[in-house]
């Protein structure tokens, strides 16, 4: 057990268990941190490069959480890249090179999905926008109504019900 203080302020404390507490008396995990600071942890790299935090569990699974030292943040699973945002801000799932602002899968896979889940009542969709509306085109499911709905100027344009019946501009 060790103390280390600045003053009369106690900074960190290591207890008999082997838990680290800085800015906290009793540590609730191995490295426990409170602090007041916007950014109470900071790792840092002394010269240019990649920065990662590997999270290891006893079977060898690794996942890294990496700045590549390009303004790119990386999530590695297994080895494998899964996530990027590179350093425009666009995001890739499944491709280290997102062309645009969300890009799912890299074109190896013959079959790609984004599930949009909800409720059984709820309604999940896309939603189209630009600098002037919110979202002046819209394309959803209804699960209240059975329907699929697609919508233009902020309203309903076209609807196709569970019998697969179309509805254009009723």
């Amino acid at each position: 057990r060790g103390d280390v203080s600045t003053g009369a302020v106690e900074q960190l404390r290591i207890t008999s268990a082997g838990k680290v507490g800085i800015g906290t008396t009793s540590p609730a995990s191995t490295l426990n941190i409170s602090h007041t600071d916007a950014v109470p942890l900071r790792i840092a790299r002394s010269t240019a490069g990649q920065t990662a935090i590997r999270l290891t569990n006893g079977g060898g699974s690794d996942l890294d959480i990496t700045n590549d030292g390009s303004n790119n943040f990386t999530i590695n699973n297994g080895g494998t890249e899964r996530l990027r945002i590179d350093s425009s801000g666009r995001v890739g799932i499944g491709t280290s090179s997102p062309a645009y602002s969300l890009v799912i899968g890299d074109g190896t896979d013959s079959s790609e999905y984004l599930q949009l889940k909800t409720t059984n009542t709820g309604t999940g969709g896309i939603l189209f926008g630009d600098s002037d509306s919110a979202f002046p085109a819209y394309l959803w499911y209804n699960h209240a109504g059975n329907r699929m709905e697609f919508g233009v100027n902020g309203s309903e344009a076209m609807r196709i019900d569970s019998s697969g019946n179309v509805g254009i501009g009723t």
